[in-house]
């Protein structure tokens, strides 16, 4: 509680009654119980005053795009709350577009999906493959897409290796280590 009131010191202006009520009530209907809901505070305390509706909005996206079930969001939740304060429009909605293939992404024709022109790379996963990733590291979709993303699938396709092959967490590598990786996998080639 006293690192919430330090770091967040506006959760004093939130109303007890019209805010972190019914944000309780919120997380609760998703199957939290009071000891998980204590760990998502704890974790990013402004998901209790995220609206309801933006919570929620972003909970459908994930549903509605990647096929997740209550259960799988409840654990994405749990494991990187983080991810309710992004963006859909400005952070997760390229990310989607960027890891999934063309075919893959409701509505959405390819040439709307390949924006950078010649350099476009895409990782071409499956919803399912990504949900699988996203299970596994949801703060995947947290990370740059032009700074981390899309310079190390674009290293990796270098070398004719699979994002979908990869370690499922790759992306969580530091610099160091993902070069480490990367030229284990080519070095044992020659």
């Amino acid at each position: 509680v006293k690192r919430i009131c330090t770091s967040y010191p506006n959760v004093f202006s939130h109303s007890l009654d019209k805010t972190f009520v019914p944000k309780i009530r919120f997380f609760k209907e998703l199957g939290l119980n009071r000891s998980e809901i204590s760990q998502v505070v704890a974790k990013f305390a402004p998901t209790l005053w995220l609206s309801e509706e933006n919570l929620r909005s972003k909970l459908d996206f994930l549903s509605k795009s990647l096929g997740m079930k209550n259960f799988e969001l409840r654990t994405v939740i749990l494991t990187y709350p983080q991810i309710l304060g992004l963006s859909v429009e400005n952070n997760v909605t390229p990310k989607m577009h960027f890891f999934l293939d063309p075919e893959e992404y409701d509505g959405e024709s390819n040439d709307s999906l390949q924006s950078d022109g010649i350099d476009f790379v895409n990782c071409g996963l499956r919803k399912s493959e990504l949900k699988d990733f996203v299970l596994y590291q949801p703060a995947l979709l947290a990370y740059s897409l032009e700074g981390r993303l899309k310079p190390r699938i674009a290293r990796m396709k270098d070398y004719n290796i699979s994002f979908l092959y990869s370690p499922r967490n790759i992306m969580s590598y530091t610099d160091e280590k993902f070069q480490t990786w990367l030229s284990s996998q080519t070095s044992s080639w020659s």
